[in-house]
């Protein structure tokens, strides 16, 4: 409603749950959006609002492909976006650190023993453990398509 109240059909599409995931219509207002939405943050209950940069961290750049969203609200810990009449109390995962992190513990005699503190997706696992097993990776077709790489530091 309040993006709507920018400009009538602004928000094309919504999906929310705990999280939300905005398309809008008009992405030239993306900033606009996001300003409005960062001004009523404690109402709405938002703790951090992904556009632009940190949004193509997660997903393809909204600008080049129309799947992902403009705009992604990551609500207060314990917040669930849905219709009153919802009855969900619980969902199985979003945007919060409980749900992102996840610890990855490779072991192998010929590897240095060592920690790596860095951001990656869940989805460079696969490559990385055929690139350890001397397979190819890009026999893969989604890391073909995505270009995904391996872990880092190994």
């Amino acid at each position: 409603n309040l993006i709507n109240g920018m400009q009538k059909g602004l928000v094309a599409e919504l999906s929310g749950d705990d999280v939300g995931l905005l398309w809008l219509s008009d992405q030239s207002k993306t900033s606009d959006a996001v300003a409005m939405l960062n001004a009523h943050q404690k109402e709405a209950h938002i703790q951090k609002v992904l556009f632009g940069e940190s949004l193509k961290l997660l997903f393809r750049d909204p600008q080049k492909d129309s799947r992902s969203p403009d705009i992604i609200i990551k609500p207060d810990f314990g917040v669930i976006y849905t219709k009153p009449t919802n009855e969900t109390i619980a969902e199985h995962g979003g945007f919060n650190d409980e749900d992102t992190n996840v610890p990855l513990l490779i072991a192998n005699p010929a590897l240095n023993a060592e920690e790596i503190h860095t951001a990656v997706q869940t989805t460079q696992i696969a490559p990385t453990i055929l690139y350890l097993l001397r397979l190819d990776p890009a026999a893969l077709r989604a890391v073909q398509i995505e270009k995904t790489r391996r872990l880092p530091g190994l």
